[in-house]
């Protein structure tokens, strides 16, 4: 079964203090294959934390195969137990700051879709020719009413149809073409 959280859960990030805690009560009985329990008493965390930790790390510690009792026994790594401390200590903390380095790499992918998403949906204050959405959404209204209700056109409708028909052929006209509007006729 997938874990399609496993991207949010980080096995050494914010471990690091346990998980070496874990790796002391290992070193104290060298050579020893330790139950969960044992673990948990040593270490002093709760056994539902020491077997997913122990469980969740196979970089620092081996299940070992049972002995018929029933019990799971779990044992060092060969690479881990033939380092000092000091280099487990900084295997751990590199591991934790990868695991750090992906979190907020994650962070920012999602800052950055929620950045273009909001630039996509909240409006900008000019569009590409000059006018702002709120213009242009009148300025179609107005076009569409003088289209619709050619019978009611007044002086006062007319002139603000031709200011809208300006307004828009003027960017246009910047970039060297001309651009008749839809249902414009010249009187």
């Amino acid at each position: 079964m997938n874990d399609f959280l496993a991207p949010w859960k980080f096995r050494f990030r914010g471990k690091t203090g346990r998980l070496l805690s874990i790796v002391d009560c290992f070193r104290k009985e060298p050579n020893k294959g330790l139950a969960v329990v044992q673990v948990a008493r040593a270490s002093g965390m709760p056994i539902h934390d020491a077997a997913k930790l122990l469980e969740s790390t196979p970089e620092l510690f081996i299940k070992l195969p049972g002995r018929g009792d029933g019990i799971t026994r779990y044992r060092l790594a060969s690479s881990v137990a033939a380092r000092s401390d000091k280099e487990i200590d900084e295997l751990v903390q590199r591991h934790a700051r990868r695991e750090s380095g992906i979190f907020y790499a994650l962070m920012l992918m999602g800052l950055l879709i929620l950045v273009v998403i909001a630039m996509v949906i909240i409006p900008s204050p000019l569009s590409p020719g000059g006018l702002c959405r709120g213009e242009i959404a009148a300025a179609s209204k107005t076009l569409l009413n003088c289209r619709h209700g050619a019978r009611s056109r007044t002086p006062a409708r007319l002139a603000s149809t031709r200011a809208v028909q300006e307004r828009f052929a003027a960017p246009s006209a910047k970039l060297g073409s001309t651009v008749k509007m839809a249902g414009s006729q010249e009187r």
